[in-house]
């Protein structure tokens, strides 16, 4: 919950239709994977990632209810963490929980210029830190160039935030005020930026094609809006996420290739991963259309609803947009990013990467790689309304919900690792 990409704008252009045709090991059950299984204290609504801090405290951000929860693994105790509000080190919500150095977590909310905490674990105490340079709220192209820069969701322990630039900054014609024709709009490449926390300072790390193109919306021919519609798991949009001591983490979705640089960005691994191809059935493909249209336009809908709310007079009604559904593809690309959203883990020198293995693919399915080695370690496989969101040296952190919507999050740990009393 690698960050949110907009509703809206995406075509297939690339093929990843014929794979070769091999035999992969068979997927392991999550039970069967694991040990033991620890359900946490506490209910939540929607948990974002979590961070693990000295293999016995979870710091876990619920975004609904905008909590920010201290889970002490040992004796079971939950207790907020941190104070709600606007003062310094405070948050009046919560995002992606960022661990930055082994005692203290950032509380990522998207893009650099909000201003986000870094709390201490260990007494709940923080600071507000803010990237974002000086500008006057009049500038209007110091805002659309703000639009532009990177979006935060990602850390190493050494004291670094990572973001990648998305966003085309939108150009305003000078004459007309108007915005001009052709700007704006998604990247069909990310840039991947580092920020350093005590300085401020940014580095860029590289960067790479989304994996997917994008297409700006417009008008049709009776000057109806349109606008393409995602292709969620079904686009092969390429995956990176950095490693706690630093390294850089990128994998083709495509093609399954695992690339790994070290902390000066020098290669240190470079893999295919075998994969069988998963043909696309035209039943799921079907459901998802449905699925993605209709809730597209509900979040449209929402959002203007929140906006007239907000602002205290009703917003001008807008018709629903026309969707431009791609092509079905003939066969799933090896990972399944989710449309971009989810992210790999990683922890020493296994990661895991999420993988299609059915479609149409609802539950979710991750390899579990040694970078070091080049190879697959095993398949696991989840139930449904089960997903990932952590993984440490204790074993994999998941998120289930039930029928009530409830979540609650469990450990599944590792062999070898002991289970809480």
């Amino acid at each position: 919950m690698k960050r949110l990409l907009p509703i809206c704008v995406i075509t297939c252009t690339a093929c990843f239709d014929i794979a070769p045709e091999i035999t992969v090991p068979p997927p392991v059950p999550i039970l069967e994977w694991a040990a033991s299984v620890d359900t946490l204290p506490g209910t939540y609504t929607r948990v974002m990632r979590p961070a693990e801090f000295w293999d016995s405290v979870l710091v876990v951000p619920d975004v609904s209810e905008r909590l920010l929860w201290r889970i002490d693994l040992t004796t079971g105790a939950r207790e907020q963490l941190g104070t709600r509000g606007g003062g310094p080190g405070e948050y009046g919500r919560v995002g992606w929980a960022a661990k930055v150095h082994r005692d203290s977590v950032a509380i990522l909310q998207g893009f650099y210029w909000t201003p986000f905490p870094v709390i201490s674990v260990a007494t709940g105490r923080g600071r507000t830190v803010s990237l974002r340079q000086a500008a006057a709220e009049s500038d209007t192209r110091a805002y659309l160039q703000s639009v532009a820069q990177p979006y935060l969701y990602a850390s190493d322990t050494l004291g670094h935030v990572y973001g990648e630039a998305q966003v085309r900054a939108l150009e305003i014609d000078s004459a007309s005020k108007r915005p001009v024709p052709g700007s704006g709009g998604l990247r069909d490449t990310v840039t991947w930026i580092r920020y350093a926390l005590g300085t401020g300072a940014s580095d860029t790390l590289g960067e790479n094609l989304v994996g997917v193109k994008y297409v700006s919306g417009g008008r049709d021919a009776t000057g109806a809006r349109t606008s393409s519609m995602s292709l969620g798991p079904y686009g092969p949009y390429n995956l990176w996420t950095p490693l706690p001591d630093g390294r850089l983490l990128v994998v083709d979705a495509a093609t399954y290739r695992v690339r790994l640089t070290d902390r000066a960005s020098s290669p240190a691994a470079d893999f295919a991963v075998p994969f069988a191809s998963v043909a696309v059935s035209k039943a799921g493909w079907d459901g998802y259309v449905q699925t993605t249209t209709k809730g597209s336009i509900a979040l449209i809908e929402k959002t203007m609803s929140d906006v007239s709310a907000q602002i205290g007079k009703s917003m001008p009604s807008s018709a629903a947009p026309r969707y431009i559904v791609p092509e079905m593809p003939r066969t799933l690309p090896p990972v399944n990013a989710g449309g971009g959203i989810r992210p790999p883990f990683a922890f020493g020198d296994v990661v895991w990467v999420p993988v299609h293995r059915v479609d149409p693919p609802d539950a979710e399915y991750w390899d579990v790689i040694d970078v070091v080695r080049g190879e697959r370690v095993a398949t696991v496989e989840f139930p449904a309304n089960h997903r990932l969101v952590l993984v440490s040296g204790l074993g994999a952190y998941v998120v289930a919900k039930d029928d009530d919507d409830v979540e609650r999050v469990l450990l599944y740990r590792a062999a070898g690792v002991r289970s809480t009393p």
